[in-house]
Order: structure tokens, then sequence, then C-alpha cells
């Protein structure tokens, strides 16, 4: 079975990554639901274990999203090409990724990215990381 990779900006048309610019999707890492933030404790010398303050609705903390990625030399466009379309598109704003694997959709805002290396004789191909940022920890499972 076939795993497509897509993204949607700032409620523009979703595309799927592979057959729009041209790159392979290795991996996305750190799509498991975020931890708790810590709850607000006070020790007091005169009492017995710790007071906790337990809000109403508990918050996630931020979680990093890790994508390895792809690019190998079409007819019309060098590896470096691809790379740099890619991350011109995730550079500004909200993105919204889903797969049809994992079936969990996330917010996400572009952090770094890493090229691991590249092969200038042919056929040039680059291989990289690009970093998010999900900053609610929020995971929506896809049906």
């Amino acid at each position: 079975m076939a795993t497509n990779f897509y993204m949607q900006q700032d409620g523009g048309l979703a595309v799927d990554i592979e057959s729009t610019f041209n790159i392979r999707v290795t991996s996305v890492r750190g799509l498991n639901p975020a931890s708790p933030k810590e709850l607000f404790t006070r020790d007091w010398a005169g009492e017995d274990g710790i007071d906790v303050y337990l809000p109403a609705t508990r918050k996630k903390k931020a979680t990093e999203v890790t994508m390895t990625c792809f690019a190998e030399k079409t007819d019309t466009k060098t590896a470096i090409d691809l790379y740099d379309e890619f991350c011109a598109y995730i550079f500004d704003g909200a993105i919204d990724y889903w797969d049809t694997l994992q079936l969990r959709k996330v917010n996400l805002i572009y952090n770094e990215n890493k090229p691991s290396w590249y092969q200038f004789i042919p056929p040039q191909r680059l291989m990289f990381e690009i970093t998010f940022l999900n900053k609610t920890g929020a995971i929506i499972n896809v049906v």
C-alpha cells in the first residue's frame, strides 16, 4: 500500500508532497501524543505532602516533528532546486500535515532544515531533514 504525504498551507489547497515537489518522504517522526505541561506545586514546611494546582483542563507541551526527505535530479530541475522550492513553501505561516499511513494530522510551524548529504555526480541526489514545531502538541486522528 502506497503512503501519501499531504500539506495544507494556511487554509489553502492540500498538496501531495511527493507529486507536487518531486521529493520522497522517507520518515516522519514525532507524531506521538504530547506530554502534559508540569503541574504547579507548593511544599509547605508545616504540612505533609505538597499542594497541587490541577486546572480544569490540562495543557500539552509543544512537540517537535522531524521529516526526512530525499530529492533526486529531474529532467528540468536539480536536487538543490527541488529542496529550495520545498523549503520556500514551508517557510511562512502554519502548515497542516497528515499522511495515509499514520493517519494523524498536526499543525506545524517550520523550525529548521539540515541537508544530510549531497551527491554531486549524476544522478544528483540530496537527503535532508526538516524540523517543525507543533506549538500546541495537538494531534487529530484522520479517518
